[in-house]
């Protein structure tokens, strides 16, 4: 699936995922990816998510170690809780794209960065940090990047 805008986790990937949490039951986990394993009800966004995500949801789903699924690509910050799993993804350290969008948009917020916490017990803390507009900015008359 080179050179495409969508995701993709070969079927290798997902067998050594699955071999490593058959072998370390005992470690809490994070699974991080560039694409989405999720919707983030932007239109022209959403069409690039993680094409075959349902074969890592199911994965996972049999493995109560993961506690996170973190990705990027989406130039905003999620975050919520299903089936267990928190999911959440980072804004760019660069554009922003804007969020709930029907067409491609920049979003007028900063760059910025997620900064994570793991706790010994499974617990994760996060924080959003950004650049002060005024830092950084984009051009918003550009139609897509």
């Amino acid at each position: 699936m080179y050179n495409a805008p969508f995701g993709w986790i070969t079927p290798e990937e997902l067998n050594y995922l699955r071999q490593c949490l058959d072998n370390h039951p005992e470690l809490y986990t994070v699974v991080c990816l560039h694409h989405n394993a999720y919707r983030v009800n932007s239109a022209w966004l959403d069409q690039h998510e993680l094409r075959n995500k349902e074969e890592l949801l199911s994965l996972i789903s049999g493995y109560p170690q993961v506690k996170l699924v973190l990705c990027g690509h989406v130039h905003q910050e999620t975050d919520f809780v299903k089936d267990g799993v928190r999911f959440i993804s980072s804004p760019s350290t660069s554009i922003q794209f804007e969020p709930l969008s029907f067409n491609f948009g920049l979003d007028s917020r900063g760059p910025g960065w997620r900064y994570l916490t793991f706790t010994p017990d499974g617990g994760i803390s996060t924080d959003v940090y950004r650049l002060p507009f005024e830092m950084f900015r984009p051009d918003f008359a550009i139609g897509g990047y």
